[in-house]
């Protein structure tokens, strides 16, 4: 079984757990399944599973053993289907469901849009919320559905590890250019098709498929829409880049291709033989583009030119400066994060747990903070990489105040600072955020818009100003990579660019040792954003880090 599979199984014992009412495994299942899916190669090749929490591991070897779940099928026996079924609308709470089934006595999704068209659900809840089920309803009825970049990721990974063995195979489209949200994930493959029938069909959920010239495009149960791109051998790094895309970038290609003698397909890349992508841009005068900033907007100019600037990547990260510990909401102990950003090679990990004041996520008080400030000292002094910054993800009170005492303040080396607890209006979030970037406490805002894919776009606040502010004040913007979030998004990172923020932080918000992996879904992201490696804070040594991010006292 694939490791897609086998975190969708995870996610939906998540969800049973979750509508019972056992919340902290619910919370373990999810974070194991987000861990499953991060992982490079397949779960069932690993000596042994203890990365993830026991109760997620004893399903899951359940599942490989039996074929099915146990704990989910004795849940599922247990619970109406029709809570499963609107908790599963994308962006309804299970605390909404919950209040819906007991309020309005709802018994079916048909009953539920019923509900919405009598005006009960307005006069029970709100407009806002009648507004939000509705699209929600939408959304879940429509055929093709979207995923955020890190399950579009993940969902390929498994896909081309399950037909690495047929021949070349790679990932195209909007995934592999690293769009946040997408509708469809795209292949190129040139082996015989019946082989990527035979693996598809039997080791994937698939519903139909449909042919036509060099494409079969699958969909499965979950409506997500998959497509391969059959390719000549010959050609198959300028069919790569031609279904890369984006159709702007590729009208300019051809341009370029036709201006020089080289035909076109049928089908629409280049006839032009190359061994690698690299070697297709070359052999049209041209600077290699990266996948990540083929929108048709200014890269072929800068290409021509041979001016594209040197963008992040992976191997230039030296650790992560977002990572939450079972101190506080998170599943894994500092020795676990310690072990696991080792085997990442990281040079230093920045443990930030949650302040007091979130109490909903165990929030560090002054002395607890103390003695995980020890724990770390301790760590530290065996002098085995990653080192460990004493950090917090300090919650910005009401009042705009960092919720950080003097005795934590004296222990810091790094500190973040975000919402999670909302104000009424636009103009308080705003002046919270501004009053927490000049205190001189905060290194980082976190996660600044707050949105949650799916859920909400961003929290009523003026993401213009708290950019001016960070400008102002020296003070960085997170990219948070927790598949959920990926805030800051593209298009913000390129407008806080605008605004002269000069250092950017990222973070995978783990919650779990094998979170640590999301980084390498982020730094698409980033790359997409056109941000150099000199714009982020994890590219530089420890010793540069200290000098940039010193705690500010004032």
């Amino acid at each position: 079984m694939n490791n897609y599979k086998i975190a969708k199984e995870l996610l939906e014992i998540k969800l049973l757990l979750e509508l019972s009412g056992d919340i902290n495994n619910a919370y373990a299942f999810e974070n194991s399944a987000l861990s499953v899916l991060a992982l490079e190669k397949p779960l069932i090749k690993f000596p042994n599973i203890d990365f993830l929490h026991p109760l997620a591991k004893e399903e899951i070897l359940n599942i490989l053993e039996l074929g099915y779940s146990p704990l989910k099928e004795s849940l599922e026996a247990r619970i109406p289907k029709v809570l499963k079924q609107m908790a599963s609308i994308p962006g309804i709470r299970v605390n909404d469901v919950l209040k819906l089934y007991n309020t309005l006595n709802i018994d079916s999704l048909s009953d539920l849009e019923r509900s919405i068209k009598s005006g009960k659900i307005k006069r029970f809840f709100s407009e806002n919320f009648e507004e939000q089920l509705r699209r929600a309803i939408f959304y879940y009825e429509s055929t093709t559905k979207e995923l955020s970049l890190f399950y579009a990721c993940a969902y390929a990974n498994a896909i081309t590890l399950a037909l690495e063995d047929a021949g070349n195979i790679s990932v195209a489209g909007s995934v592999r250019r690293g769009k946040e949200v997408v509708n469809n994930i795209d292949f190129v493959y040139d082996f015989d098709e019946q082989n990527l029938l035979k693996e598809i069909t039997t080791s994937f959920d698939i519903v139909n498929f449909t042919r036509k010239g060099n494409l079969i495009q699958f969909r499965d149960i979950d409506g997500v829409q998959l497509k391969f791109y059959k390719l000549p051998k010959e050609f198959f790094y300028s069919g790569l880049q031609y279904y890369t895309g984006s159709k702007q970038h590729n009208n300019e290609i051809q341009k370029i291709a036709k201006a020089k003698g080289f035909e076109i397909s049928k089908s629409g890349f280049v006839l032009l033989y190359a061994n690698s992508e690299e070697e297709f841009y070359s052999k049209l005068s041209l600077q290699y583009v990266p996948p990540e900033l083929r929108e048709g907007e200014e890269e072929i100019d800068l290409a021509i030119s041979n001016s594209i600037p040197k963008l992040i990547n992976l191997t230039d990260i030296k650790g992560d400066l977002h990572v939450h510990s079972s101190f506080s909401d998170g599943l894994s102990t500092i020795s676990e994060l310690h072990e696991e950003g080792e085997f990442l090679d990281y040079n230093y990990l920045a443990i930030t747990d949650h302040s007091k004041g979130l109490r909903i996520a165990n929030g560090v008080s002054g002395k607890l903070y103390m003695k995980e400030s020890e724990l770390i000292d301790r760590i530290n002094s065996a002098r085995y990489n990653p080192f460990l910054l004493k950090g917090i993800e300090a919650e910005i009170n009401y009042d705009g105040s960092v919720d950080v005492d003097e005795i934590m303040m004296s222990k810091l080396d790094f500190a973040i600072g975000g919402l999670h607890q909302f104000s009424n209006t636009r103009f308080e979030n705003t002046e919270r955020v501004k009053k927490a970037i000049k205190s001189g406490i905060i290194n980082v805002v976190a996660h600044p818009t707050n949105r949650i894919i799916f859920v909400r776009k961003s929290i009523e606040v003026d993401i213009g100003e708290i950019f001016e502010a960070a400008s102002k004040y020296g003070v960085s913007l997170e990219v948070n990579l927790f598949p959920n979030r990926m805030d800051l998004s593209t298009g913000l990172i390129k407008e806080a660019k605008r605004t002269h923020v000069k250092y950017f932080s990222v973070g995978t918000d783990a919650h779990n040792r094998g979170h640590l992996h999301f980084m390498k879904y982020g730094v698409k992201i980033l790359r997409r954003a056109w941000v150099r490696k000199e714009e982020v804070l994890n590219t530089y040594s420890l010793e540069e880090l200290r000098d940039l991010l010193c705690v500010k006292t004032h």
